[in-house]
């Protein structure tokens, strides 16, 4: 009778860490989660700085020339809040292009797998800085 407690606890507690693993394979671990929610926030803020800069040719205007002006933009069009976000780092390129930078906490694979959208298929990102180059037209809404 004996053995047969053992083995239902043991059961049990094999069956409680199955449980637990499955959650994190599919929830992530805390300090995941915190990485997922703050990978969020940086795509929200490169949509809005697109969004912004797709209003500003659409109105017939050159793109920013600088960062500070990207961000003044973004902020007074209502895209980006205050204050504007430090992670993000603009660059015009040319008359239709311009570059966004952010550094992620997490890899692109990482936050798909873990429920994430990517901005679009192609901008696929790693842990660190990372650059993407944009038209003034690329369409990044959600």
């Amino acid at each position: 009778m004996k053995g047969l407690a053992n083995l239902g606890i043991a059961m049990l507690l094999l069956l409680t860490a199955g449980l637990v693993w499955f959650a994190f394979q599919a929830h992530g671990t805390p300090s995941e989660r915190t990485a997922f929610r703050e990978t969020e926030r940086l795509q929200f803020q490169v949509r809005a700085m697109a969004a912004a800069m797709t209003a500003e040719k659409n109105a017939g205007r050159p793109l920013p020339e600088s960062e500070e002006a990207a961000r003044k933009l973004a902020k007074t069009q209502g895209w980006l809040g205050d204050p504007p976000p430090e992670p993000l780092s603009y660059r015009r390129i040319g008359s239709d292009r311009y570059e966004v930078c952010a550094d992620f906490p997490m890899n692109s694979e990482l936050f798909t797998r873990l429920g994430g959208e990517l901005l679009r298929p192609d901008l696929t990102f790693n842990v660190g800085r990372n650059c993407f180059e944009l038209g003034a037209f690329d369409d990044l809404r959600g």
